[in-house]
């Protein structure tokens, strides 16, 4: 497909028919959008998890590229296909861009960040409270993400072991996050330690 908005320029002057073809244009990007504006939405929205502004945008971006790419001669029915094709593409697009930027520092609220560095310092407090073979048991279950068998073989341990010192482990913090007066589910997260 090729690009329809060409114009005659003499001595860099648009030509007088192209206050014609921006209505045309008008015209079928107005098409464009009643044909396939619903269907795409519908699936942007799917892609972006529910979220409608995300969603929003990317059908503008959408129907921005796909109209960069239709020319004239074009049955704007037939396109249902190659449209959602694109609108996950510019998903995928927009889904890189957003992991390409690096993270904000501080939230909008200085007392959630306070909150999260007390609970930082509660959690580091609690492992270094703990025996040496519960924490290494604990760092391996929660921190690198392993399963108990594959715990005890890491730390060369029977499985049974695994279990008593990650309970005993899971007790401890527990008190001691409750001792620092914080709600210990919340600090560590309910499906966590």
């Amino acid at each position: 497909m090729t690009a329809c908005k060409t114009r005659d320029v003499v001595r860099g002057q648009p030509s007088p028919h192209q206050g014609d073809q921006v209505a045309a244009d008008d015209a079928r990007m107005r098409e464009l959008q009643a044909v396939h504006g619903e269907a795409l939405y519908s699936h942007l929205l799917q892609l972006t998890s529910g979220d409608r502004r995300a969603a929003e945008d990317l059908l503008q971006e959408t129907i921005r590229r796909a109209w960069q790419h239709i020319d004239a001669s074009t049955d704007i029915r037939a396109l249902r296909l190659w449209l959602l094709t694109m609108a996950r593409q510019t998903a995928i697009d927009a889904g890189r861009a957003r992991r390409a930027r690096p993270t904000e520092v501080g939230t909008a609220d200085p007392r959630r960040d306070l909150e999260q560095q007390l609970s930082t310092q509660v959690i580091e407090q609690a492992m270094a409270g703990l025996r040496p073979d519960s924490r290494a048991v604990i760092i391996e279950l929660y921190f690198k993400q392993r399963s108990e068998e594959e715990t005890a073989q890491a730390l060369g341990i029977p499985l049974r072991k695994v279990r008593l010192l990650a309970c005993l482990a899971r007790l401890s913090l527990r008190a001691a996050i409750s001792a620092h007066g914080l709600d210990a589910d919340q600090v560590l997260g309910r499906k966590a330690v």
